[in-house]
């Protein structure tokens, strides 16, 4: 009897490639080209391998695993082989982890693919050691002076990794990421960082009795602030809290462990707001009165989101952590639009399009990218290869290193600059900095 197998990838080229090769007429085959359809070809095919890549839309395999071995309790588990164009550690740890045979990275050989079938139905497939990978290389919105504009947005966090502090900080301040989104009394929050004590305290002072908080993802340095959010401690505060399905974890388990007695001295059940959790998922959007989010996964380590957020005609898109062109350390300027290069991110830049501004981050200079490889966050020159191909017209970048003092900052947004000019990217580029409020027009111009 053939064995059974279900690809399970959001590439359509790949899916036809793999099922049109010869070597496929030896099995079985089922494909599936994002998360709840694999789920539904998990019950009914009940293949003996998943093939699967690790960011499926809607729902990652991991968690998808997950739900159908709690869910359904079949009596036997399929085999699972986990792709992904990224080689982050936390990635191939948490795939193993999960039961995973092999973490198989992208692009592969068709001849690699079907090699690692045939092992795993001979019963020598193990997972390889993993290596991380070393640097390889190929060829208008306006600051708004007003106190209170009814559309804005202001960033109350621009640091990553860390807060700092001192002297050297004092013009960009030192905050951990935390974005405001405003339209009348619609507010939007992007992640608790450090940044969101001093946000609080002002919307306790406000009319705003509704908050919408959007988790990109749980590290630290974007949830060490939620403790010290003033409105978790009123009761005439309705708080909703999205937040990613981690491996193995969900961030509503997370945070509240961050109100655990060890941690913090005030308990989860003692916060006195009305507070919901929601499971913020990939490739949906959800509203916010007026405001529109719609969410994507990011190159980083874990699950992780970028966003684009609509207000009217207005559309921008944030992206605090993602690695854009994992490993490159070449000049952006030979990246073409189809380079195959960008076959990982085709998605992201589609996702991005029709977006006036985009911000993003540009954690490294592409020297010091070359020693941070695989630490989640982008080399200006490859975040200006997603500037590019995405067609905005305004770069705001965020998540400066904690090491970047005012100095060094002044003097990389004068290189932006530059790269722009030398690379043909007609845009604007500037650094964020705590407390930048940019008005949204009533009635923007589409982009």
């Amino acid at each position: 009897m053939q064995k059974k197998i279900l690809i399970a990838d959001p590439s359509e080229p790949l899916i036809h490639a793999i099922l049109n090769s010869p070597k496929a007429k030896s099995f079985l085959f089922e494909s599936a080209t994002n998360g709840s359809e694999a789920l539904e070809k998990l019950k009914s095919f009940q293949p003996d391998l998943l093939i699967a890549e690790l960011f499926l839309p809607e729902t990652h395999t991991l968690e998808l695993f997950q739900q159908y071995k709690h869910l359904e309790k079949p009596k036997k588990l399929p085999g699972l082989i986990v792709t992904s164009f990224f080689a982050f550690s936390q990635n191939y740890h948490s795939a193993i982890a999960s039961g995973a045979s092999s973490f198989l990275l992208k692009p592969f050989s068709l001849n690699e693919l079907f090699s690692q079938i045939d092992s795993f139905f001979a019963g020598t497939l193990k997972p390889k050691i993993f290596i991380k990978k070393h640097a390889t290389a190929t060829h208008k919105t306006k600051v708004s002076n007003k106190k209170n504009p009814k559309q804005y947005i202001k960033f109350w966090g621009t640091r990553g990794s860390y807060s700092v502090s001192g002297s050297g900080y004092s013009s960009y301040g030192g905050n951990t990421p935390c974005l405001e989104v405003r339209s009348g009394d619609d507010l939007v929050i992007i992640d608790a960082g450090t940044g969101i004590r001093e946000l609080g305290q002002q919307i306790i002072e406000s009319s705003v009795k509704k908050i919408h908080l959007y988790i990109s993802h749980t590290h630290w340095d974007h949830i060490s602030g939620l403790p010290f959010f003033e409105p978790l401690y009123h009761a005439d505060r309705e708080i909703h809290i999205w937040a990613p399905i981690g491996f193995g974890i969900t961030g509503q388990t997370l945070m509240k462990e961050l109100f655990s007695l060890g941690l913090f001295p005030v308990e989860f059940k003692e916060l006195k707001a009305e507070i919901h959790f929601h499971n913020l998922l990939e490739q949906r959007t959800t509203h916010a009165g007026s405001i529109q989010i719609d969410t994507h996964y990011a190159c980083h380590p874990g699950i992780s989101f970028v966003f684009k957020i609509r207000i009217g005609t207005f559309c921008f898109g944030y992206a605090s952590d993602n690695e854009m062109l994992f490993g490159f350390t070449g000049d952006p300027k030979s990246i073409k639009a189809n380079d195959p290069l960008l076959d990982g991110y085709q998605s992201l830049i589609h996702f991005f399009q029709g977006c006036s501004v985009l911000i993003h981050e540009a954690q490294y200079t592409q020297e010091e990218y070359a020693q941070h490889i695989s630490w989640g966050h982008s080399s200006s020159a490859n975040a200006a290869v997603l500037l590019k191909y995405c067609g905005a017209h305004e770069w705001i970048i965020t998540h400066h290193d904690p090491t970047h003092r005012d100095s060094q900052l002044d003097a990389l947004e004068k290189e932006h600059q530059k790269l722009l000019k030398r690379c043909k990217i007609k845009a604007r580029v500037r650094m964020a900095h705590d407390n930048l409020l940019l008005e949204i027009p009533q009635n923007p111009e589409k982009g």
